[in-house]
Parts: C-alpha cells; sequence; structure tokens
C-alpha cells in the first residue's frame, strides 16, 4: 500500500533478478525509469493483443536461450552500472561500454559502428545481432540501417513521405526512422508528431 509500480518493480527485482517485468501503464512518462529497474517490457494502453503476444513470446526465447536478453544480476551484491554495460567486439579487443551512453548504432558495410557519448567504434556484428543483444533494453530498431537509444531521442523531424530525421541528444548526428517502424513506435508510446509531406 503507498508504493508506486516502480518501487514494486524494483523490490521485486531485489527478492528474484531473474524475474521478467513488463509495465502496463496509460502514460510513457515513466519509461526511462521503467527500464532503469530493469523492465523487461513497458506496454502504454490501449495496447493491441498482438503487442502483448510478441512480448510474451520474447520472454520465451529468452528463457529457452534462442535469443541473448538484457544481463540479469544474480545476487544483489552486483550493482545497476555493472548490470547495464555490455562487451562489444573491436577488431581484436573487447570494449566494455555503458548502455545508457550509447546515442545510435548503424550499419557500416558488413560491420557497425556504435556511437556513444564521447566517441564510437566499429563492431564487427551485425545489426541484427546487436538488435538481439540489445533486447529488453530501451533500444528500438527504427531503420533497415539504425538502432537508436530511445532514451537519447529529442524530437522527429519529417523529411518526406517515408521518413524521419531522428534529433538525439549528445550528438548533431540524425539517423533515420521510417514511416512504418514510426507507427511501431508511436503504438508503443503513443507520441504525437506533425504529418510529414
Amino acid at each position: 500500500p503507498g508504493k508506486n509500480g516502480i518501487e514494486l518493480a524494483q523490490e521485486t527485482f531485489d527478492i528474484n533478478p531473474r524475474t521478467f517485468i513488463v509495465f502496463a501503464t496509460a502514460s510513457s512518462e515513466f519509461r526511462g525509469e521503467a527500464f532503469d529497474v530493469y523492465a523487461f517490457d513497458y506496454l502504454v494502453k490501449p495496447f493491441k493483443l498482438n503487442r502483448v503476444r510478441q512480448t510474451m513470446e520474447r520472454i520465451k526465447l529468452v528463457l529457452s536461450g534462442k535469443v541473448a536478453g538484457r544481463p540479469r544480476p544474480n545476487s544483489k551484491s552486483l550493482t545497476k552500472d555493472v548490470s547495464r554495460k555490455q562487451f562489444f567486439r573491436n577488431d581484436n579487443r573487447l570494449v566494455y561500454l555503458n548502455l545508457d551512453d550509447i546515442i545510435y548504432i548503424t550499419k557500416e558495410s558488413r560491420k557497425s559502428k556504435i556511437y556513444f557519448v564521447g566517441g564510437q567504434i566499429q563492431t564487427n556484428d551485425k545489426l541484427s545481432v546487436l538488435e538481439e543483444k540489445l533486447a529488453g533494453y530501451p533500444f528500438f530498431r527504427s531503420h533497415s540501417g539504425f538502432i537508436v537509444n530511445l532514451k537519447m531521442v529529442k524530437e522527429l523531424i519529417p523529411t518526406g513521405r517515408s521518413s524521419y530525421e531522428m534529433v538525439m541528444e549528445n550528438t548533431k548526428q540524425r539517423p533515420l526512422i521510417t514511416v512504418e517502424k514510426f507507427k511501431e513506435l508511436e503504438e508503443f508510446t503513443k507520441a504525437k508528431l506533425p504529418k510529414s509531406g
């Protein structure tokens, strides 16, 4: 009694770090806080049944080991900072990045380039591999050539009938989001933008 969903989620996760927490709410206001307490997904009402099924299928895939989910601490001794970092292969070395610092990722030939606060690195992994690796975190495949950190998005600017430019925090670069992907994102966030073209 008297506790909000974020507080209950944190307590639940502290008791059992392997719990898959999914928020279902009428507002996207607390999406950032939800992922800070290791939410697996965040559904904004009204959402379609198919959206719930997609989340359940992703959980099943993570449990089966077929898809890499977000790292989940095995004990309370692991800090949030450690659990929100992952290794990315850069040629013959591994770079340990804080996922909160990643701004966006783009395709570059057969490799990918990760732009983060303070720099950029090229990784040997394809976008499809990185998309699976980042499942459960607030990252979104906005375009065939981009994965963006939703917590870094400031605004979208129409560039025609088929896409928007995404204005991001900490960079002047603007990744793209297609109209189809925006509709998918809009279903998730219920954001409202001016129509393009």
